[in-house]
């Protein structure tokens, strides 16, 4: 049988047919694909638009309209006479990838513009009736890529032909259930493109927030109106107990399993301002003892040195954990450890640790050139309502990431169940 775990039903209630295993070779007929690379390649206008691979496998939906904005122009000096140009249906396939994402696929959905196959896709027209949007959702599921790796040939690039591809076969539900399949996938991507909408307006309103905030175009007053003192700069080592490095031994043998060990935390545990939930590795209670100086407390900051310098994160939840990172370690009252969290994550705060950075290839920062930067303070109250405001803020980007990721297991879930 090959039918899926999950199956639509008619509107009456019964049943749609079993669904029919059909050739790929036999289905599809195949378009010429041009070669122009990104130099040939515009977004600021032209007559034909082009689907290059990268695209495909990074950017594009699975339903392409071809008015989107991320949709490139061929250049006006290039021809493109001798290239088939897509119609509503039509499958375009990365044929090439640095993994095995190759054989990604979207379906041309309009034809608003005209639009052509790019570099490295294989452009297929189907030769039967299918519902919109079906053979996007198909093609891209894990029943059909699975036939798609063990075709794919190469070591650091992964490629697959077109005669390779026509081996595979698709199963194809009547056209009523495939419409139903296609309608459910639709309405589960606009709420995916939804949350990424609010996430990206969210993360924009937190950008300008600070751009206007820390350049002090917007200021917060006190609780009777009045405004608080200016803002005044002050060296960050007199604000803060200690700035140290974190340790820089080699750390190997003091590993230990989860249940026996102390934290350990390092820069690549710090992401968007928080530190990860995915604690990696743990050190020995010994390790820990014989470097205190590295314990870290609830307030302070933990910022990474290596790599992407600067990216901040205040201890928090893990306080006691010993790190492998820039420590700035906390002294109550003097100043709020978020504000300057933020601080460091705004332009402002960012160009100067741009300027103590050193090194080549990998940017690396010292705790004894971090001590010697002078910050723009206001009053603690202030920085307390700022810190709250941009923290605010996070807590509903969290939110929506959350929704989001949720929201994009259901579809995989749903796309295993639903196709074979």
């Amino acid at each position: 049988m090959n039918n899926p775990k999950l199956r639509f039903r008619d509107d009456s209630g019964s049943r749609f047919v079993d669904w029919q295993k059909v050739s790929f070779g036999k289905t599809f007929s195949f378009l010429k694909s041009s070669a122009f690379s990104r130099a040939q390649l515009n977004y600021r206008g032209g007559q034909i638009k082009n689907v290059h691979y990268g695209d495909i496998l990074v950017k594009f939906p699975t339903i392409l309209n071809s008015c989107c904005n991320d949709v490139p122009y061929v250049n006006p000096a290039e021809k493109t006479e001798k290239y088939d140009l897509l119609q509503v249906g039509d499958i375009v396939i990365a044929d090439t990838a640095e993994d095995l994402t190759v054989g990604k696929a979207i379906e041309i959905s309009d034809v608003s513009n005209n639009i052509i196959a790019g570099l490295h896709t294989i452009a297929c027209r189907p030769q039967r009736k299918f519902a919109n949007r079906f053979l996007g959702y198909y093609l891209n599921s894990k029943a059909f890529h699975n036939q798609l790796v063990p075709l794919a040939t190469g070591i650091k690039v992964y490629s697959i032909i077109k005669s390779e591809i026509v081996k595979t076969r698709i199963n194809v539900p009547c056209l009523e259930e495939q419409q139903k399949i296609a309608n459910f996938f639709s309405t589960l991507d606009e709420k995916i493109e939804l949350s990424e909408r609010k996430l990206e307006a969210l993360e924009q309103l937190k950008k300008g927030l600070m751009q206007k905030i820390f350049n002090q175009k917007i200021r917060f007053k006190r609780s009777d109106g009045s405004m608080y003192k200016n803002w005044e700069r002050t060296r960050i080592s007199r604000l803060f107990n200690f700035i140290r490095n974190g340790f820089v031994g080699t750390i190997a043998p003091h590993y230990t399993d989860k249940n026996n060990g102390i934290r350990y935390l390092q820069g690549t545990n710090i992401h968007n301002g928080r530190i990860s939930d995915n604690i990696e590795y743990y050190v020995t209670k010994e390790f820990n003892q014989a470097h205190s100086k590295n314990i870290l407390k609830h307030d302070d900051i933990l910022m990474v040195q290596s790599g992407h310098v600067g990216e901040c994160a205040v201890v928090g939840n893990y306080a006691g954990s010993n790190c492998h990172a820039l420590i700035i370690m906390s002294n109550a009252g003097m100043c709020s450890s978020d504000y300057i969290r933020f601080y460091f994550e705004s332009s402002i705060g960012k160009r100067q640790l741009a300027l103590i950075s050193v090194g080549n290839t990998v940017k690396h920062i010292l705790a004894s050139d971090v001590s010697k930067l002078s910050v723009l303070i206001p009053e603690i109250e202030e920085q307390e309502k700022i810190a709250n405001l941009f923290l605010s803020i996070e807590k509903r980007i969290d939110i929506v990431e959350k929704q989001l990721e949720s929201l994009k297991q259901l579809k995989k879930g749903f796309m295993q169940q639903m196709f074979v």
